[in-house]
């Protein structure tokens, strides 16, 4: 039977290291140390996926220097099977949620191997998060976790807590977000009688280097997977016009590949 591991960066067992294991919720899960923890996201890999078979989580590369979250399944020729996510303990914004942890990284992945494939994904091998963060899962994050999945990414929890399943409409994408936010979606509006998503860069037009773009990938990714799925043709001009052209860029390529523009 084949073998793989998880390979994970100096800086995330740095944090995994200086939690407090001896408060719940940890304790909840029967989790005393970072060797405790690690061993409890193998069982719950493999759990996950048997044919991952994960025998050990190690420190090593993971190619992406700006992204301490991104680790890697490699198999037993060190080759690279599979992209993990870590949503690592402590406070996060509920806009960086998901978004600053994954989708840079799947930014990357997308620039690096499949802006120029023949797949319509954003990722060119199976793509796991794996959500360690102690705090409730808010809506907001409920969110962030169903437009994950609505775009294939396997999303695997450490707490036993509500999950989403996936969204399969944007009409009901659309009405989330709005509950999110008093009523108004600043990512994108749909004309329905011409069957249009106009995209838009959200409430702070993409103003933060960091945060903004994130969000922006997070929310509008799935957005545009959905009104594909849908039968929806799309206006991007208000996306296009954004000055912010690292993260622009991924999104505009990626819905010329979806739409072959």
């Amino acid at each position: 039977m084949r073998i793989s591991k998880i390979i994970i960066s100096d800086r995330l067992i740095e944090k995994l290291n200086s939690i407090d294991y001896s408060i719940q919720p940890w304790n909840d899960l029967g989790i005393n140390s970072q060797t405790d923890l690690l061993e409890s996201v193998k069982k719950l890999v493999n759990s996950y996926n048997k044919k991952l078979n994960i025998i050990s989580i190690d420190v090593g590369e993971t190619n992406d220097a700006r992204n301490m979250h991104t680790a890697l399944v490699v198999n037993e020729f060190n080759n690279t099977i599979a992209y993990v996510f870590f949503i690592s303990p402590g406070n996060i914004a509920r806009n960086m949620f998901l978004s600053q942890q994954v989708f840079s990284g799947l930014q990357n992945i997308f620039n690096s191997n499949c802006i120029n494939s023949n797949s319509n994904d954003v990722y060119n091998k199976p793509v796991y998060i794996i959500n360690l963060n102690d705090d409730n899962n808010q809506n907001s994050k409920l969110v962030s976790i169903k437009g994950a999945r609505s775009i294939g990414l396997h999303y695997i929890d450490l707490f036993p807590r509500e999950t989403s399943k996936v969204y399969t409409d944007i009409i009901e994408y659309d009405a989330e977000l709005r509950n999110l936010a008093t009523g108004s979606n600043n990512w994108f509006t749909i004309d329905i009688e011409n069957r249009v998503i106009n995209f838009l860069t959200g409430s702070n037009n993409l103003q933060n280097a960091t945060s903004d773009r994130y969000e922006f990938l997070a929310r509008q990714i799935p957005a545009l997977a959905l009104a594909c799925d849908n039968g929806y043709s799309i206006d991007i001009m208000s996306v296009e016009e954004n000055a912010n052209s690292e993260t622009v860029s991924s999104f505009i390529n990626y819905a010329k590949k979806l739409y072959n523009l």
